[in-house]
């Protein structure tokens, strides 16, 4: 078991195995227990033709990776199984905070959203839930408007 990644709160841990594991249990400091499942991760290319469309291509080995995201500042357990079997187990410590944490609902005001830690969450952008076109290099338009 390999950890890689922000040992941080709300940051993101990577755990690489070099064995199969088919669950790992984590207890948090606070004692609460939870399950996280591995998966097949394989890395990829992405290139691009003229026109902006997307080509996927493997791009390594695949490899068997977990992901967490710690909610708590203290001593975490990992304890890695196969078949019910204990294969492996590790510590870490969670020492420091990496940003607000996540994106809820407001515990002040249903109307609103907040940051994990209650900080004000302020939604500002452009909308792209529904983009009709994309300007090429040559200044033709590719997308939906024809």
């Amino acid at each position: 078991m390999r950890f890689n990644g922000c040992f941080s709160k709300y940051g993101r841990i990577e755990i690489q195995f070099d064995r199969q594991v088919d669950k790992i249990a984590v207890r948090s400091p606070s004692g609460e227990c939870e399950n996280i499942y591995p998966f097949e991760y394989q890395p990829i290319r992405l290139d691009y033709n003229s026109e902006g469309i997307e080509y996927a291509s493997a791009d390594g080995e695949c490899r068997l990776l977990a992901r967490f995201t710690p909610r708590e500042l203290g001593k975490y357990c990992f304890k890695a199984y196969f078949d019910g079997d204990l294969v492996e187990s590790a510590d870490l410590t969670v020492i420091g905070q990496m940003g607000h944490g996540y994106v809820e609902v407001s515990k002040r005001d249903k109307r609103y959203f907040e940051w994990s830690d209650g900080t004000p969450f302020f939604w500002m952008g452009i909308n792209l839930c529904f983009p009709t076109a994309y300007e090429m290099s040559s200044g033709r338009e590719f997308g939906l408007s024809g």
